[in-house]
């Protein structure tokens, strides 16, 4: 069984992490750290509310030399976040790539249907 696989079904069980948060956001800014590594390192990071988290997502997600999967990645640990600490920063959220805010909307869309109004308004931007 892969590492990916292991990591996730981890995830699924409620296994503490293995990395630190701090541990993480070095993995998915690193360029050179191994393309699955920097992926699993973007969900894990979902898990995780330092402040630190969010930024580091966000940078990945706005740098044009990361890869299409970690960016989506990083948007759906973005609505993680988000959903989980019941705050959504509708122009912060409006900045996303558009492939990246259609991932986020549909985690949110689904976590925090009483955020429909606040969700449409970025509908637009996501097409």
């Amino acid at each position: 069984m892969g590492e990916r696989i292991r990591r996730l079904l981890a995830r699924l069980k409620g296994t503490p992490p293995a990395l630190t948060t701090e541990e993480l956001i070095r993995v998915v800014l690193d360029r050179a750290a191994r393309p699955s590594d920097r992926d699993d390192a973007a969900i894990e990071l979902g898990r995780h509310d330092d402040p630190a988290v969010e930024d580091a997502l966000l940078r990945i997600v706005h740098d044009a030399a990361s890869s299409s999967l970690l960016k989506e990645d990083c948007g759906l640990s973005l609505a993680e976040i988000w959903s989980r600490r019941d705050r959504l920063d509708v122009p912060l959220a409006a900045t996303l790539p558009p492939p990246v805010l259609r991932i986020a909307l549909s985690v949110l869309k689904d976590r925090r249907p009483e955020w429909k109004g606040s969700l449409a308004a970025l509908d637009s931007s996501a097409n």
